[in-house]
């Protein structure tokens, strides 16, 4: 029972930070087009959060994230200088809370953090629905706005062999 419960966390959780390094030739983050500012003026710290995946949201605490924008392969996460902690949420993967920072970030200078993350799939289902469909005439529901005791009774001419060799049933709406 003990294993049980240590193994749940874990299935709920599907995000996990695998390496966080400067980039020191990278000067994305003091470069004019993609230099950000914080809401002290400073500029930015630049990190690059290396996933396939989407969807992410980020949290630094008080000082706030200045900015995102999905890139391909990545996503750009503009945050003040001297963060601590980040927290990286998904709606599918789940939350991986405060991870610390294992060091100091500076401003102006770009960082890389790679995620290993479990996969998002995404399944289209076909709406269930009580409307007819234009076949419906075929399983022995009313195929037109008659009124039920006519309908049965009249000659319609609409499919009546296929209709009359099968179950009739009426559907909820027209009741």
């Amino acid at each position: 029972m003990f294993a049980v419960l240590l193994a749940l966390p874990a299935l709920s959780q599907q995000i996990s930070v695998e390496s966080f390094k400067p980039l020191e030739n990278d000067l994305t983050a003091n470069t004019a087009g993609t230099m950000k500012k914080d809401q002290n003026g400073k500029t930015c710290a630049l990190i690059k959060v290396v996933t396939s995946e989407k969807g992410f949201n980020f949290d630094v605490g008080i000082l706030g994230v200045v900015a995102t924008e999905q890139k391909v392969g990545e996503i750009w996460v503009y945050v003040p200088e001297k963060i601590r902690f980040i927290t990286i949420a998904h709606p599918q993967l789940g939350v991986l809370r405060n991870y610390p920072i294992p060091q100091q970030v500076e401003s102006a200078r770009t960082y890389e953090l790679r995620l290993v993350t479990g996969k998002v799939h995404t399944v289209i289902e076909e709406a269930q629905t009580d409307q007819p469909t234009p076949y419906s005439n075929l399983t022995g529901n009313r195929c037109c706005s008659m009124p039920k005791a006519l309908h049965h009774a009249s000659s319609h001419s609409e499919n009546t062999s296929i209709a009359s060799s099968a179950k009739t049933t009426t559907p909820r709406w027209v009741r």
